[in-house]
């Protein structure tokens, strides 16, 4: 199960020593899951992002002028070969559009598409979330082997509508409607978004988990600035890009059972980038680990060295608007 969030700063997770208790169940189960620490992002958008985990593009293919977005084998397409069931719950499209690069010949390799604003079309943005680990309960009961991507819809702008007004948990924090000028406010704000959104929604999920054989990948397609160095709220322009806006987080739920995959998680903290999770993902679907890292690079299952991190903004396919930014 690939659980990609919105717009969640890896580093405002207290499990990850922010010294805002933004996650305390996370906390509370520690021992239960790994955590890779600070992960960066590929891109600073979702549609980049989200390109890169469903086509395994690689660093040096982008910017992907050859359009090998729409040419290499999808992840839904490999779960297919390996005798897995698809699955993509939807959070996030409101239209019967896809989005994220999609395209109609993307879901012809999906067997069961789930989205959450078709089926309720009334649906407030903090109810998403916890109707998706509704239908996750059907898919850990399955019996058989399946492959889920989920985009969730998380911490979007502006913050607070993506949680009740009775989980205002940090204060003071804005309610809607005022500017954003204050750093604090507004970190509290996107926190209490974090704390629900994150926090509450693996409070819901993970009991389901427990008696089951499943591996969940947790990270965010993207981090978000609040404010730094006196620049806006959101700040998204392609130019010299915050670092903070590719800080997202990076768990990996397997339940113990398969300490062989994940011996190198503690050694690999702090050091993988989503282009990590593709390879890794292949592995574990049970493709040969010497050609899936000579196709699309080294996942998380290697130990690997500390290296130079880079993420890149701008438009995906054309080089004149396409920028590398260091992450480090």
């Amino acid at each position: 199960i690939w659980i990609i969030d919105e717009s969640v700063r890896g580093d405002l997770l207290s499990i990850n020593n922010s010294p805002i208790p933004t996650t305390p169940f996370l906390e509370s189960i520690k021992g239960n899951y790994y955590n890779y620490g600070i992960m960066s992002s590929s891109s600073q958008f979702s549609y980049g992002s989200n390109m890169v985990f469903q086509s395994g593009l690689r660093l040096d293919q982008l910017p992907d002028s050859n359009l090998n977005f729409g040419t290499n084998p999808n992840i839904f397409q490999y779960s297919k070969q390996a005798g897995y069931t698809t699955y993509f719950i939807d959070g996030q499209n409101k239209e019967e559009i896809p989005t994220n690069g999609m395209t109609r010949y993307d879901f012809e390799h999906i067997d069961h598409y789930i989205r959450i604003h078709e089926n309720y079309p009334d649906i407030k943005w903090p109810e998403v979330d916890s109707t998706i680990v509704k239908y996750l309960k059907n898919v850990l009961n399955s019996k058989e082997n399946t492959f889920t991507y989920i985009n969730k819809a998380g911490c979007h702008f502006a913050y607070n509508n993506f949680y009740p007004k009775t989980r205002e948990v940090f204060k003071p924090s804005y309610r809607g409607g005022e500017a954003c000028t204050d750093p604090a406010t507004l970190k509290n704000t996107y926190c209490n978004c974090i704390n629900w959104s994150v926090d509450d929604f693996f409070r819901k999920l993970y009991p389901l988990t427990l008696d089951k054989n499943a591996i969940i990948l947790y990270t965010s397609d993207h981090g978000v600035s609040l404010l730094e160095q006196g620049r806006p709220v959101q700040d998204t322009g392609p130019i010299n890009p915050l670092p903070v806006r590719a800080t997202v987080p990076f768990l990996v739920f397997a339940g113990k059972q398969h300490p062989e995959l994940f011996q190198f998680a503690e050694i690999n903290k702090n050091r993988l980038s989503h282009f990590s999770i593709f390879p890794g993902t292949l592995f574990l679907l049970g493709y040969n680990k010497n050609q899936v890292t000579q196709q699309y690079g080294e996942g998380f299952f290697t130990k690997r060295e500390k290296i130079k991190r880079i993420f890149f903004s701008g438009t995906i396919y054309d080089p004149q608007s396409f920028y590398l930014n260091d992450f480090e």
